[in-house]
């Protein structure tokens, strides 16, 4: 009885899960049967990787997202904007490129799954207005200073994405033990991902490090980072390491 009761709830969280995938429902829909979903596992102490994730998004759809507004577009000496943007991408699992649109100006472009990218622009965009913010109240008054704490603040965000790049595959290597499909899909979706888009560069420039570097970094490793994913975003994260 205790067995069926709970392959009914499997089978429940796994029509959710396929309601909160869905593109054809409207966001509405969507989000509530992620919530749903979510409250059950709660509630039958089900975790995750116990869910058949094959029943949830056997078809990936693929596509980019441009972040070409006035605050997120890169101008002249505005690198730090990319060292955000690559710890985004990696954080989402996600390529990102740059893409020129005038003589002095290039677009962050996240390429990937489609959940991911809207998730990666979110975050970019979120992260490079606050760091923006931050840097017109610092205090620093010289544009080299100003350079230097945005640099600064941006090296921070992306290490601190790199570390949660690394946890969340220490739990898929965990998951393996249980013998979850995840990886299944998710190997399967950075092979995909790959072969349409290609690799992502991550150089960085190096940066001198001052005061206004180190108090840059300082916010940075304190600020915010929005970055809640839901299972079925976390579940369909590409593997590979940073």
């Amino acid at each position: 009885m205790e067995q069926t009761r709970g392959f009914e709830i499997r089978t429940k969280i796994r029509k959710l899960l396929a309601i909160s995938n869905s593109h054809s429902g409207n966001q509405y829909e969507q989000d509530n049967a992620l919530r749903i979903a979510n409250k059950l596992m709660i509630e039958a102490g089900i975790a995750e990787t116990e869910i058949d994730l094959t029943a949830i998004s056997p078809d990936i759809e693929l596509g980019e997202k441009i972040c070409g507004d006035e605050s997120t577009e890169i101008k002249a000496g505005e690198s730090w904007k990319g060292v955000i943007a690559i710890g985004v991408a990696r954080f989402t699992d996600t390529i990102v490129q740059q893409r020129k649109i005038g003589h002095r100006k290039e677009v962050i472009i996240f390429q990937g799954e489609i959940n991911d990218i809207s998730l990666a622009a979110s975050i970019y965009i979120q992260l490079v207005q606050n760091v923006t913010a931050a840097s017109k109240t610092s205090g620093f008054k010289a544009r080299c200073d100003i350079n230097s704490f945005l640099y600064g603040a941006a090296v921070a965000l992306q290490n601190r994405l790199k570390e949660l790049v690394k946890e969340r595959l220490k739990a898929f290597e965990e998951a393996m033990a249980t013998g979850s499909q995840a990886l299944v899909i998710v190997n399967d979706k950075n092979t995909r991902v790959q072969e349409r888009f290609g690799s992502m560069n991550t150089h960085t420039k190096s940066h001198k490090t001052n005061y206004a570097n180190a108090n840059g970094r300082a916010y940075g490793e304190s600020m915010n980072i929005p970055i809640n994913r839901s299972i079925k975003q976390a579940y369909t994260a590409i593997t590979h390491k940073p």
